[in-house]
This record gives structure tokens, sequence and C-alpha cells, in this order.
């Protein structure tokens, strides 16, 4: 499996991507992200911030994932 690829989706699960529900307005992957962390830069629970960042590098590195694109 290419190297971008061999973490991208561990700790998520079925159950995470059927609960999820679009946003309702449409915005760049790259605002998402922005917003998200602006987000969580409040949030001062080191290990949220943590994994929801971790979350992000992992979704964001879906488009360079030669097996997904």
């Amino acid at each position: 499996m290419a190297k971008c690829c061999s973490n991208l989706f561990t700790e998520f699960t079925f159950q995470d991507l059927t609960n999820a529900k679009p946003p309702s307005e449409k915005a760049s992957p790259q605002e998402m992200i922005d917003k998200t962390k602006q987000l969580i830069s409040a949030i001062s629970w080191d290990l949220v911030v943590e994994f929801i960042i971790s979350c992000i590098k992992r979704l964001n590195n879906i488009g360079n994932c030669p097996i997904i694109s």
C-alpha cells in the first residue's frame, strides 16, 4: 500500500461514517480544515486537540492517496 495510505483510516469506524452529517454550506476542504483548527484552538484539553488534528491530517492526505484519487 502507498505510504500516504498506510494509516489513513486507522481509528475510523463504519459507524463514524454512517453517523456523519454533511455540512449545510459548501466550503473548500482547506476552508473546513482552517475553521476546524480555529474552533479546537479554544479547547484546553490537549488530548482532544491532538486527536482531532491527527484526524484532520489523515483526511487531508486522502487527496494524495493513489488508491482513492
